[in-house]
């Protein structure tokens, strides 16, 4: 097989290839901006109280409440832990995500690749090779994404199984029990990263899904009706394999997809309901 086969080479490829790494740094980047604005928000809670308040309550072994500058010494500890807390999730709330828009940039590589089988005057021998190739890729795609369930499953079915909660008491907080308007944009920026946690993942656990089944129009977008009949076979090796709905479970209980993050966020509305009426 030719060796130009083993790399993304063409015009359309590369371009593709460039916007998924945009993607993924963009969802880096998008992580580390909410971040960074709630840990900014945190601090000027903290230290912008008029009165000597931590921005956790905790036990300190010092009176911090009579004493401003010992409360903000509380404060300066709680905010280098939640830095500290922020930097290893970084790390984990941004894989799915990242590994998903990778995966999923390579899907539409694949599907503009098969596309254009045909098009070139090339022998037909030549395109079966390409589709063959197809075929490997499509292969290797469909281990590295049970690979990457395998590796997030069980840490994407806490996050769904915590994250209704979460959201339901950080807007409980941020809209009846909050004191002043920084301590509600804390909360707001805080919230915004709770569902950050899961989001992104869901979003690109649907991209990944659609992906997969748009590969089958790729495959009758080439010039299949004029190859020989081992192209024909081999192509319906290829959508036939492709029938089969690939969705990523969190669990083996929960998909990782939007229809689960609007699920999330509609127990998470129902149970401020139920706190609003036992408020009442």
């Amino acid at each position: 097989m030719n060796n130009s086969n083993n790399s993304v080479h063409d015009t359309d490829e590369l371009k593709e290839l460039d916007k998924t790494n945009r993607r993924a740094r963009i969802v880096e980047g998008v992580f580390i901006s909410v971040f960074t604005l709630t840990v900014l928000t945190a601090s000027i809670t903290a230290f912008g109280s008029k009165t000597p308040k931590l921005l956790y309550m905790g036990w300190f072994p010092f009176n911090w409440r009579n004493s401003r500058f010992l409360c903000n010494i509380g404060n300066a500890y709680q905010i280098i832990a939640i830095i500290y807390y922020i930097s290893i999730n970084f790390a984990n709330d941004t894989f799915v995500a990242t590994a998903l828009c990778i995966l999923h940039g390579h899907i539409k590589i694949l599907g503009k690749r098969i596309s254009k089988i045909g098009e070139k005057d090339k022998s037909q021998n030549y395109n079966e090779e390409q589709l063959k190739f197809c075929i490997e890729i499509q292969k290797v795609l469909y281990l590295l994404c049970d690979r990457i369930q395998l590796v997030v499953s069980l840490t994407m079915l806490v996050q769904f199984t915590v994250n209704a909660t979460n959201i339901c008491l950080n807007l409980a907080i941020m809209l009846y029990f909050s004191t002043d308007n920084i301590n509600r944009i804390f909360y707001f920026f805080y919230l915004f990263a709770v569902s950050l946690q899961t989001f992104p993942a869901c979003y690109y656990g649907s991209k990944v899904e659609h992906g997969f089944e748009q590969l089958r129009h790729a495959a009758f977008q080439s010039e299949w009706i004029q190859q020989n009949r081992n192209y024909k076979t081999c192509m319906i090796i290829f959508t036939e394999r492709v029938l089969k709905k690939r969705t990523l479970i969190a669990g083996r209980l929960l998909p990782i997809h939007l229809d689960t993050f609007f699920s999330i966020c509609k127990g998470a509305y129902s149970m401020l309901a139920m706190i609003i009426k036992l408020k009442k």
